[in-house]
């Protein structure tokens, strides 16, 4: 298995958890069950945290075009498009953590917007 697909799997998982929990923490909203809304809010930074690493992990393992092709992963929540990289991680990594050249710089503001063009050219 490539690592690119590896990460897609992953964090597809991890965005389809986030999904439920805050599914979840509607219904305990609802219900005004408070035991319930405090599990479902701590099991949410949880699986955000884990979507955050996963994404640092993606940013070191695998190449630009890879980290752009993510963005047209399949995932959907009720007909909706959902984006499987936590946003600000991707810059943070790009901006202090991975070097890129002009060109993957260039791809990488144009797939994922105008605060990438601050990332660490080589």
């Amino acid at each position: 298995m490539s690592m690119k697909k590896y990460f897609i799997e992953k964090l597809t998982g991890i965005m389809r958890n986030i999904d439920l929990v805050e599914r979840d923490i509607i219904q305990a909203a609802t219900e005004m069950d408070v035991k319930k809304l405090q599990k479902a809010t701590q099991s949410l930074a949880e699986e955000k945290e884990l979507q955050k690493a996963f994404t640092k992990d993606a940013v070191k393992w695998c190449s630009v075009e890879d980290i752009v092709s993510f963005r047209d992963s399949p995932y959907t929540w009720r007909g909706v498009a959902r984006e499987i990289l936590c946003q600000h991680t991707l810059e943070y990594a790009y901006k202090y953590e991975k070097t890129v050249t002009t060109s993957e710089r260039d791809l990488l503001i144009s797939t994922f917007g105008y605060h990438l063009r601050s990332a660490k050219i080589t």
